[in-house]
């Protein structure tokens, strides 16, 4: 918990990153009481601070002197261009300080204010480079996972849809979203990616490699994956529809998807774009022909292969 002093509240922060030269406190009074906004440089927009959270908070005419009177009157009459959260301990207010919040402290109240004011570069929205397609959508993830939900949500304009938000990684904070159709997912799958998530034990989560094996039963060695990836917003969604459950890891472009089926293995990328006895044709016509060329004519025929290899190589 937070304590009503705002000496010791900086102190603990300056502790925790010490002496880091991203973390800015900018130290003011509100009307003869001592506050301090807390921030991380280069994870918010400081245009918005300025204008929606500095300006109107010294412009306010607050003639109450109690800290926790004038707490609530900025939280309710002061403040109302910028989202904003209330935290009361360390640890809620360091992951929101990580996540791009802004953080108004004031001495004699336990309790910070976190407003909404993230704006860090990323990658725009583009066209995947692994995934093309002739036909389809254009648009493929990127490394924020807000806006990565909110692709989906686009999509599928229904209220079953629903996310779920997770923090991975003991050192990382990464946070990961499970996002799957409440009508259509299976609640034995759901349950069991929710209970591998919370049993994770790993520091850090850097891209969708981290969690993928912790996905999968422990004592599985079949050689093919359970767990699929996709960098396209419509193909995810597709499987949501079907009943699977989306992984989306902040800060990569690739969304995992629980369970993956062996056969999806020969599926385009442009089935769902065609009518589905042509897809389903085209699927079991490359099964086959993985079939023969793998293991009919390599394992049956191995000198035939030897032949053709010394014919290549002259």
């Amino acid at each position: 918990m937070m304590t009503a002093s705002l000496k010791e509240n900086l102190s603990y922060f300056n502790q925790q990153f010490d002496g880091s030269a991203d973390f800015i406190v900018r130290q003011f009074q509100i009307t003869g009481t001592d506050a301090a906004l807390l921030t991380l440089e280069g994870m918010v927009n400081k245009q918005v601070i300025v204008q929606g959270i500095m300006n109107p908070i010294m412009h306010a005419t607050i003639l109450d002197q109690d800290p926790v009177k004038k707490f609530e009157y900025i939280r309710d009459n002061t403040l109302a261009t910028v989202d904003q959260a209330e935290v009361d301990t360390y640890d809620a207010a360091m992951q929101k300080l990580m996540n791009g919040f802004a953080l108004l402290a004031i001495d004699g109240c336990i309790r910070m204010m976190a407003f909404s004011v993230q704006g860090f570069s990323f990658r725009g929205i583009s066209e995947p480079q692994n995934e093309v397609t002739q036909r389809g959508s254009r648009e493929g993830f990127v490394e924020p996972f807000l806006i990565n939900m909110s692709m989906i949500r686009r999509r599928m304009h229904t209220p079953k849809l629903k996310f779920e938000i997770f923090t991975v990684g003991k050192e990382s904070k990464t946070n990961i979203c499970l996002c799957y159709l409440r009508d259509s997912v299976s609640p034995g799958v759901l349950s069991k990616v929710r209970k591998r998530l919370n049993d994770l034990q790993i520091d850090t989560v850097l891209a969708a490699g981290y969690i993928s094996p912790q996905l999968v039963r422990r004592n599985s060695h079949f050689i093919f994956s359970g767990v699929g990836l996709s960098e396209r917003p419509d193909t995810v969604c597709g499987k949501i529809n079907e009943g699977r459950v989306a992984v989306i890891i902040d800060g990569t472009p690739n969304v995992l998807i629980v369970p993956h089926l062996f056969i999806e293995n020969f599926q385009s990328f442009d089935d769902y774009a065609f009518r589905p006895f042509y897809a389903t044709f085209t699927r079991w016509l490359k099964f086959f022909h993985s079939f023969w060329r793998y293991f009919y004519r390599d394992f049956m025929f191995p000198q035939q292969r030897s032949t053709q290899n010394c014919f290549q190589k002259r």
